[in-house]
């Protein structure tokens, strides 16, 4: 999982898996292609700097194509706001992001895992949803059969 996040944030140009030892880090080139090939290429289209802004957003989050323009759909449907902070006001109001946020785990991945492990509980009870939306006023917490975990001891 981690060598497919790392090429992942090779083929970006950034560091997106939050790891210290990032790939790109060490080689900070796009993945398949020599240093001797960087010189010929075309300079980037408007087009390919959007859809690379939106790959990243993507992948940051740790989002599928589908699921991510369910968002950005949800977003554009609403009136009188604007879409691109409806769209971030989303995204970091998932149970994973949340958890990430309070600093219960230390990557986005680990978080996703820890909530689908239900580890958290949110307002009294478990939830195993790492996509569940988070309203102001909920508790998010760990569950008392956790607190002895691993991951935890930090």
């Amino acid at each position: 999982m981690t060598r497919v996040a790392c090429k992942v944030c090779r083929r970006l140009g950034e560091s997106l898996c939050g790891r210290e030892k990032c790939a790109f880090k060490t080689r900070p080139y796009p993945p398949g292609r020599l240093l001797s090939d960087r010189k010929h290429r075309s300079p980037q289209t408007d087009y390919g700097n959007q859809l690379r802004e939106k790959q990243k957003v993507r992948n940051t989050y740790g989002l599928r194509e589908k699921q991510f323009g369910n968002y950005v759909k949800e977003a554009f449907g609403k009136k009188g706001i604007n879409p691109a902070e409806y769209l971030f006001e989303t995204l970091e109001s998932r149970l994973d992001n949340v958890v990430l946020r309070a600093g219960f785990v230390s990557s986005r991945a680990v978080a996703r895992q820890v909530v689908s492990h239900g580890h958290i509980t949110v307002n009294g009870s478990r939830c195993y949803i790492p996509s569940r939306r988070l309203h102001t006023g909920d508790v998010v917490a760990i569950r008392e059969g956790s607190k002895g975990s691993v991951l935890f001891l930090d």
